[in-house]
């Protein structure tokens, strides 16, 4: 289309772009924004009407494409464990309509998700079993149930955020929704960011800079609403009790940025045991929306967020910190105490046990010299018990009379 980075010029041949660059007619600046059936292109510039926010830039990292440098891939908030060789490097493609990740990335991500979502009673429609949404099988999904899916964030060089929502991933075909998330049909790394992700933002091709910016599309976008976070992320708190104070996020419009009052947003528990009281809230006269966690009752990281279905920034994530508290000793010294009750009640009772035994061995044994000396024992028994006899203090000497004085045993 002539927009190219001189790199990929062949046969010494320029584009069109390049002559009204190297012709002083227009900046060395392009920038886009689309949705599912149309778009903008800005040449020489920025249209501050199409986006907003601040631009966010990450560097081009090669001169034979637009490539960029991925950091990590997040799954709800959670980073997965991928090395970076895996994502890297990362190709901006309008031309394609699918988010294609290597081989290797994208086997992570799949087991990231059966580990977050498959243990559930429950799990949404799609996600588990061999056929599943990322193994290429399409499913009938509910719309309104698309907040339930997981959201994916690339996070790229200068820490710039680009965000992929199940409203943009999940595509309808054939009356089922099937998935744009996919996995590379050979060895290659990296990412390629295809129109599902990109038209979420207003893009601009800063080729002065060398690099490629970033902010929410507004001039372009389906999206109704923008929802942002207003406050209570990085919170900690005790074990067993609620947080101090609500995470909260803020819906406004997408054309007028103005509050939007009476929305229903979702609240969700992304990791950890945490609860809300309630797992839905509509937002109130200022467009806020809030919810209270209530830590469960294990030491570590909670994360949870807030999605709005058609709205920009959607799910707001937060994370909290459970730390030892009074439910934490009192849970603890309860097993203490159970486990020291159980002790004792075992030595109690091999005690019992062994002083039963050494009662029923010397009652047998009584029994025995008895019968002895009412002569109803044979001659070998009584020489077996001669021999046990004369471990005790009144032995017994053969005709069963307890002797009336005692003689050396030399003798």
């Amino acid at each position: 289309f002539g927009f190219g980075p001189p790199g990929t010029a062949t046969n010494g041949l320029g584009s069109w772009f390049g002559d009204l660059v190297a012709a002083g007619a227009v900046e060395n600046v392009f920038s886009f924004c689309m949705d599912s059936g149309s778009g903008v292109l800005v040449v020489g510039g920025n249209d501050v009407s199409l986006y907003s926010g601040i631009l966010q830039y990450t560097p081009i990292v090669t001169n034979v494409g637009y490539f960029l440098q991925a950091e990590e891939i997040e799954m709800n908030g959670a980073t997965i464990p991928i090395n970076s060789a895996s994502i890297n490097p990362v190709v901006i493609d309008s031309t394609s309509g699918e988010t294609v990740l290597s081989i290797a990335a994208y086997e992570e991500l799949k087991k990231q998700i059966d580990s977050a979502y498959c243990s559930r009673s429950s799990p949404p429609v799609g996600l588990c079993g061999d056929k599943n949404l990322f193994n290429g099988y399409c499913f009938p999904i509910i719309k309104d149930l698309f907040f339930s899916y997981p959201g994916f964030s690339f996070i790229l060089h200068n820490n710039v955020n680009l965000t992929l929502i199940p409203q943009y991933y999940l595509y309808k075909k054939e009356g089922y929704f099937c998935s744009s998330v996919i996995g590379a049909t050979n060895y290659q790394s990296g990412i390629v960011l295809g129109t599902d992700i990109l038209r979420r933002y207003y893009v601009t091709v800063d080729m002065s800079l060398n690099s490629v910016g970033f902010s929410p599309s507004v001039g372009c976008s389906d999206a109704s609403y923008v929802i942002e976070y207003a406050s209570g992320d990085g919170q900690s708190g005790a074990t067993g009790k609620e947080l101090k104070n609500p995470f909260t996020a803020v819906v406004t419009g997408f054309h007028d940025n103005q509050p939007v009052p009476n929305v229903d947003v979702v609240w969700e528990i992304n990791q950890g045991d945490g609860t809300f009281a309630s797992y839905s809230s509509t937002t109130n006269e200022e467009g806020i929306a809030q919810a209270k966690l209530e830590l469960g009752l294990t030491i570590g990281t909670n994360i949870a967020s807030v999605s709005l279905n058609q709205a920009i920034g959607s799910p707001v994530v937060f994370s909290a910190t459970g730390i030892k508290g009074a439910w934490f000793y009192v849970y603890n010294s309860g097993a203490l105490v159970a486990l020291l009750a159980l002790l004792g009640g075992v030595l109690f009772f091999q005690k019992s046990y062994k002083k039963k035994k050494f009662t029923e061995e010397v009652s047998e044994k009584i029994e025995e010299l008895t019968s002895l000396r009412l002569g109803s024992k044979d001659e070998s028994e009584k020489l077996g018990l001669l021999d046990w006899a004369k471990m005790h203090d009144y032995p017994v000497r053969p005709g069963g009379e307890k002797p009336t004085s005692y003689r050396s045993i030399n003798d």
